[in-house]
């Protein structure tokens, strides 16, 4: 699983983690609910399950949510 941070228009920063292969036929993109995070179990738990469906998955921190910088 790898973490990275991409960056809005306005530069504020979104932290983000992805399980993506080269042979990925598609990506879910995962986005939690209130008061939740990507780190949560449910989302770790849909990164790693992805890929051996074949497709890859990215969870982000929505503002106000994780531990990281959005």
């Amino acid at each position: 699983m790898e973490k990275y941070v991409i960056r809005k228009k306005d530069r504020i920063p979104v932290s983000c983690v992805r399980e993506i292969t080269p042979d990925s036929k598609g990506i879910v993109i995962a986005v939690h609910g209130f008061s939740s995070s990507k780190e949560r179990a449910t989302y770790r738990l849909l990164l790693e399950s992805m890929p051996e469906y074949g497709f890859g998955a990215v969870a982000f921190d929505l503002p106000g949510h994780g531990t990281e910088e959005s």
